[in-house]
């Protein structure tokens, strides 16, 4: 018997000894784990701290502003107020000065940045301080000035350093950094005065004067027929910035040639309100351009002007000048339209131009690819409209269309079908000229199939084509089609199919 009460009690003994052990761990896990009280007690406490850091930094630049008559935040003054508003044993200062900020560091090791307007953000995850230099150079990698950021995490992301007359080809400039180190920033030279430009006279007429007394606007370029005459620096990489006025008048025209073969102007080419007139190939072949802004009051955009870029994106602003494509050529990245503030004029659908109205095709990117589909509101395809568009290989016309203008479809296409609707009764002179890879046409219209003729611009529409199909119930045939076809078996239901002797 007591044996047995000896056993009971050795098992009483271990299941208490369990229970204890349960309940220390549940113990130890309330106050140590992710959610356990004196990890909150920390949280709290840390973020209480952080509140009041914050206070401080909050008063000490509504002080520091208020020493200085513009209000801004200055450096001397905003640190003097740190220091005296700040605790004995966790003081702070300022440790860097960056573009547009502050980096605060208290004795608590927690670091803050501080804009210029007095917003403040904690910096996290601070790691150190380390220093980044920032050397900026132009594309000829001349050392255009040198600064210091202090960085204490291992990310940056900071606003570029100013340099007067140079803007940095990065808005922003970022990367890691866990060691101090050295960076190159690449930055363009800013055209936008006679000493990198080119400005000449021009009298009540728009034409080109030395006179000081006659003067009434200017010009970009001298006017000549020399390539790049309106921009003094050729081999620096360079962003055009242009001037609204010129010793005081107008700046309304850039000149023919003026920016010919200046591949070294770069990013967005900004065409301001004050510019009325664009003149022959200004722009031909400055193939740097990336991207292109029309303002609203140009007035007048002369042939080959922007021929040969390399932009991918043109904005219309503009309410008054012509907007065809023959501008564009020999341009294939262009793949983008866009308009802004004349909507009431134009529309975009599937990043084509048309007139408000849908019933004009104005104008199509000529980095087009593949088949495009006329829509059923077209009655007119417009002068040199889809012009170069050499990545188009099938048109189809709506029923809709009507006509086509000038040179709609010429030079350099790789058209390979084409569908002329039923109610086409026009092609505009050159609207197929020099389509050689054109292998099929198909004829709905009775007009067009009549008038194909070799010396017609209808007729230029077959002229390289080896099949031919045209509606059946059409009974009229231009004769250049009978002296150079063959009708063979149809393989297209209601057509009668032709073939090249």
């Amino acid at each position: 018997m007591k044996k047995e009460n000896q056993g009971i009690t050795l098992i009483a003994l271990v299941v208490t000894i369990i229970v204890l052990l349960i309940l220390a761990g549940v113990t130890v896990t309330t106050l140590t784990g992710d959610n356990g009280l004196l990890t909150k007690a920390g949280e709290t406490k840390n973020a209480t701290e952080i509140a009041e850091e914050k206070d401080i930094i909050s008063i000490s630049a509504i002080q520091a502003q208020a020493e200085n008559r513009q209000g801004n935040l200055e450096k001397n003054n905003f640190n003097e107020a740190l220091v005296a508003n700040s605790k004995t044993g966790n003081k702070a200062s300022i440790i860097a000065e960056d573009i547009g900020s502050f980096t605060v560091k208290f004795e608590s090791n927690r670091y803050y940045e501080v804009n210029k307007d007095g917003n403040i953000s904690h910096i996290e995850n601070a790691t150190g301080e380390k220093t980044l230099k920032v050397q900026c150079v132009n594309s000829k990698n001349e050392v255009l000035g040198e600064y210091e950021y202090t960085i204490v995490t291992n990310n940056y992301s900071k606003l570029p350093p100013a340099i007067d007359k140079y803007e940095s080809s990065e808005e922003r400039i970022e990367g890691e950094i866990t060691e101090n180190k050295t960076i190159q920033v690449l930055y363009y030279l800013i055209c936008n005065d006679d000493t990198t430009l080119v400005f000449t006279g021009l009298d009540s007429n728009g034409n080109i004067t030395t006179n000081e007394n006659e003067i009434v606007s200017y010009m970009l370029g001298d006017g000549s027929n020399t390539d790049g005459n309106g921009l003094k620096e050729k081999s620096i990489k360079s962003l055009l910035k242009i001037p609204p006025v010129y010793k005081g008048e107008i700046v309304t025209t850039i000149g023919r040639y003026s920016f010919h073969s200046c591949n070294n102007i770069v990013g967005e080419l900004y065409i301001p309100d004050n510019i009325k007139n664009i003149n022959y190939a200004s722009f031909v072949s400055a193939s740097g351009i990336e991207s292109l802004v029309l303002e609203k009051n140009i007035e007048k955009i002369e042939a080959r002007a922007f021929e040969n870029t390399r932009f991918k994106t043109v904005i219309f602003k503009t309410r008054t000048c012509n907007l065809e494509s023959d501008l564009f050529r020999s341009n294939s990245n262009f793949t983008e339209i866009k308009i802004e503030g004349n909507e009431d004029l134009y529309k975009i659908e599937d990043n084509i131009l048309y007139s408000k109205d849908g019933e004009k095709l104005l104008l199509c990117p000529i980095g087009r690819k593949g088949e495009l589909i006329i829509p059923n509101t077209v009655k007119t395809i417009g002068y040199c409209a889809l012009h170069s568009c050499s990545g188009i290989t099938s048109v189809i016309f709506s029923d809709s269309v009507i006509s086509t203008e000038y040179g709609a479809f010429s030079a350099e296409m790789s058209l390979q079908e084409v569908i002329i609707g039923k109610n086409v009764t026009l092609l505009g002179s050159n609207c197929f000229n020099s389509d050689t890879s054109l292998k099929t046409v198909t004829i709905n219209s009775p007009t067009i199939a009549k008038s194909i003729t070799k010396q017609t611009a209808s007729g230029k529409l077959v002229y390289y084509a080896e099949t031919i199909y045209i509606k059946s119930d059409i009974t009229e045939i231009g004769s250049y089609i009978i002296d150079n076809y063959n009708i063979v078996e149809t393989d297209k239901e209601g057509y009668v199919k032709y073939i090249k002797k």
